[in-house]
């Protein structure tokens, strides 16, 4: 495998945690049942409104706001 096939493949490894970082947080604070039909209903939409960069942004910041209130 070659540089840029490994930084590809490492970019995509961070937009698939963003989008399941999303997907959870939404899903545990919003008392809806965490099912794979909702997963993927969380995904499908948080991809059609904000699109990849601004899901990585959203999760960056829910992450570090849950590291920082531990």
């Amino acid at each position: 495998m070659n540089m840029k096939d490994e930084n590809k493949e490492k970019v995509d490894i961070e937009l698939i945690t963003a989008y399941a970082q999303m997907a959870f947080f939404t899903l545990q604070n919003s008392g809806t049942e965490i099912t794979p039909k909702a997963i993927k209903s969380e995904i499908k939409m948080f991809y059609e409104k904000f699109g990849n960069k601004e899901v990585k942004r959203l999760a960056n910041i829910i992450m570090k706001e849950k590291r920082e209130n531990k």
